[in-house]
């Protein structure tokens, strides 16, 4: 039995849509291909960055806490507790800026913490903070600046001083953070 014209063109249309060219095929593997490597990529990227973040975080809360602790001590050697009366050019003299011989455990005011350099990072009885290993503590206290002091409406630079705590988490940028303590 022969076959129709007709019968002969349909069995020609059923093969050659029965499956894909090799061109079809290559043009599938290499958008395939593309679309891997962009999503491996990203995935890298998030990662990366979320170990960042952490670190960034970790930095954020040790700043405070050096601060909280700073800010917690009275402003001067020859301050009171308590702050009254309060160091002056005019009353008794305010003292210079950096410890005055006594040991980390032992800083009693603001500007005993000036120069500290830590690595890793100790809480105030000197033991390392093991949780921050990796991490560099700076801390610098100083007067504040004759612009400041009209800025803030102060009367004279040693009415406040500036606390600057700079913290470096292992392979991150160093984050500074600043808080002023004032003469009262």
């Amino acid at each position: 039995m022969k076959a129709t014209v007709s019968e002969r063109g349909c069995q020609h249309r059923l093969r050659r849509s029965a499956g894909a060219t090799l061109v079809e095929v290559i043009i599938a593997i290499v958008l395939t291909a593309i679309v891997l490597v962009s999503l491996a990529s990203a995935v890298s990227l998030s990662t990366s960055k979320s170990a960042d973040l952490l670190w960034q975080v970790k930095a954020v809360e040790l700043g405070e806490s050096y601060l909280e602790e700073i800010l917690g001590k009275r402003f001067d050697e020859n301050s009171p507790v308590g702050g009254i009366p309060a160091c002056h050019s005019s009353a008794t003299a305010c003292g210079a800026v950096g410890p005055d011989g006594e040991s980390r455990a032992a800083y009693d005011d603001v500007d005993d913490y000036h120069g500290l350099d830590e690595s890793p990072p100790q809480d105030s009885d000197g033991v390392a903070r093991s949780l921050y290993t990796g991490y560099r503590v700076q801390v610098q206290v100083s007067y504040v600046s004759a612009a400041t002091v009209t800025a803030l409406g102060l009367s004279a630079t040693d009415d406040a001083k500036l606390i600057e705590v700079t913290v470096t988490p292992p392979g991150g940028s160093a984050m500074t953070f600043a808080a002023y303590k004032g003469n009262y």
